[in-house]
């Protein structure tokens, strides 16, 4: 999708331009034969007296000539500068603003900026969603093994393994971080998001169609880095 009525203010103005060159080409041809005679007269005119002969008829002549000159010069330039004010444009600076605002923008959202923020807003449920899933998995396993340190006492507190992050690699590839926040503010695919995707392969876990796009993204930005080799693998694209 593209703002289409923009291309016929600018076809207009070539137009435009185009002629008014072509006007202010005849203003300079005007200028140039005027010039010439005005040349020729003051050349016949030292001569006449250098060689002491009349040349009353072909100065009468040349004065002729350059008076019509003057008239076709003053025409030229009437012209030239009558067009701008008197040429009615097809297409105005408003009626592009118009068409923009109550047209193409109505549309462009409609078509591609709600279903974008639909996604997001699926997405973000899902996020969410998940997240809460995960720490109740997480608190009820935690819950668990307190019952069991209960019962074995405080000497196995390190000694129960647990399911929680134990590092911060793992919390930035599953948890949206200040990384992910600070890539997506660049509107860059983030580094963590790459990261993510390359433990995703490691586990064997399936790519999703959105995997993938990311994937070519980070192609198209040059920030695939050290992670082309899964966008040979998943990106249909080599690296």
């Amino acid at each position: 999708m593209r703002f289409d009525f923009i291309d016929r203010l600018r076809d207009q103005k070539v137009k435009r331009q185009r002629e008014h060159q072509e006007l202010q080409r005849r203003v300079e041809s005007a200028t140039e034969e005027l010039q010439a005679l005005k040349a020729e007269y003051e050349k016949v005119l030292r001569d006449s007296f250098s060689e002491r002969r009349d040349a009353t008829k072909e100065l009468d002549a040349l004065q002729d000539k350059i008076e019509a000159a003057e008239k076709a010069y003053a025409r030229r330039r009437q012209e030239r500068d009558m067009y701008s004010s008197v040429i009615k444009r097809e297409v105005t600076e408003q009626q592009v603003a118009d068409a923009w605002n109550n047209e193409y923008v109505p549309r462009y959202k409609e078509e591609l900026v709600d279903p974008a923020l639909e996604r997001l807003m699926k997405a973000k449920s899902e996020f969410v969603d998940a997240l809460l899933d995960h720490y109740e998995i997480v608190n009820k396993l935690d819950g668990e093994r307190m019952g069991v340190i209960h019962e074995l006492g405080e000497g196995y507190r390190y000694k129960l393994a647990d399911v929680k992050f134990n590092f911060t690699t793992e919390r930035e590839i599953h948890y949206i971080s200040d990384g992910t926040l600070w890539g997506l503010s660049q509107a860059k695919v983030p580094q963590d998001i790459l990261q993510m995707l390359s433990h995703k392969d490691t586990k064997g876990y399936q790519f999703t169609d959105a995997d993938k796009r990311l994937l070519r993204r980070a192609k198209r930005q040059g920030t695939i880095g050290s992670y082309s080799g899964l966008l040979a693998k998943w990106g249909g694209v080599e690296a």
